[in-house]
């Protein structure tokens, strides 16, 4: 586990349902995260930084490759199922592979679906992304049975963090 983690930037949520896409993802998965920010740059080259959110916005990033019917039919099977993803309407509970996390997550984005014919069927889906939402609220390893999630350490600003990096409106030269 890395010392930061999704898990740390995000509270707690409810999926629309009660679904869990169980099929780990057999290559790499890419975490991408970003903040709702917008630079406006001035005639003169200055910058105006706007800060919209404290919130994090992150995105996982799946790669199934080589995956049997069964695997194949279970993840079509969570996206165009109207009652767990429903193309990218639904949220619904995912696993991280790494760091073993349950979150509450939707597609974002179509659903692409290789096939494979070399002697046995095999299918792959090359990219799909997952917008996650919060973590599922059940009482992490790290986490004593006396805090809630809203008093766990790991979810306050690093003590490293200066007032100046708290969001706002800065003019820079």
């Amino acid at each position: 586990m890395a010392a930061k983690e999704l898990y740390d930037y995000l509270s707690s949520t409810t999926a629309d349902n009660d679904a869990t896409l169980s099929v780990k993802p057999n290559t790499v998965i890419v975490e991408e995260g970003s903040k709702t920010q917008s630079i406006h740059m001035g005639d003169d080259g200055s910058e105006e930084r706007i800060s919209h959110s404290d919130k994090s916005i992150f995105y996982c990033i799946l790669i199934w490759t080589y995956r049997n019917e069964s695997d194949a039919g279970t993840i079509m099977d969570f996206y165009h199922d109207a009652a767990k993803g429903n193309g990218n309407a639904e949220s619904f509970k995912w696993t991280h592979p790494t760091d073993g996390h349950s979150y509450v997550v939707r597609f974002d984005g179509p659903l692409k679906r290789h096939l494979f014919s070399t002697g046995t069927v095999l299918f792959g889906f090359p990219s799909v992304r997952l917008r996650v939402l919060g973590y599922v609220a059940v009482e992490s390893p790290s986490q004593s049975p006396s805090e809630s999630p809203s008093e766990s350490p790991s979810l306050s600003p690093s003590a490293s963090e200066s007032p100046s990096e708290s969001p706002s409106v800065s003019p820079s030269a």
